[in-house]
């Protein structure tokens, strides 16, 4: 188990980038984030969330003796990079995965028309650093 390898460690800084929308319980983990930080040390994270659970991710996030010292909403810079890299991510879509897989992969991969593309630009989804 991880917790058992990471008893005693204590880290400076501890970064999560676009995973946590998957985890299963998200306050356990913000709550081994506390434990794992040093006092002073530093939760960089980045994610998306629908904008009705901004809030209720703030409140998670300022839970233990963590608290937030920056937002920034960086949902128009992953939607411009998102269509920048369009064509290279259904590219290798469709050279390497099965055809009946593709449209699994193309809603993952947020190309236009995907559910997440879509509700990032109307504003639906949001994403955020802290």
């Amino acid at each position: 188990c991880i917790r058992d390898r990471l008893k005693g460690v204590e880290a400076d800084l501890v970064i999560n980038v676009e995973s946590s929308h998957c985890y299963g319980n998200f306050p356990r983990f913000v709550q081994g984030v506390d434990k794992l930080l040093k006092t002073g040390g530093r939760f960089a994270f980045a994610d998306f969330r629908e904008a009705s659970q901004i809030e209720a991710l703030r409140a998670e996030l300022s839970a233990y003796n963590l608290r937030i010292v920056k937002e920034q909403d960086i949902t128009a810079n992953v939607l411009k990079s998102l269509n920048l890299d369009e064509e290279r991510r259904r590219k290798l879509i469709r050279t390497h995965v099965h055809r009946l897989l593709q449209p699994f992969f193309i809603k993952f991969s947020g190309l236009s028309g995907s559910r997440i593309n879509k509700a990032m630009e109307k504003g639906e989804t949001l994403s955020l650093i802290h």
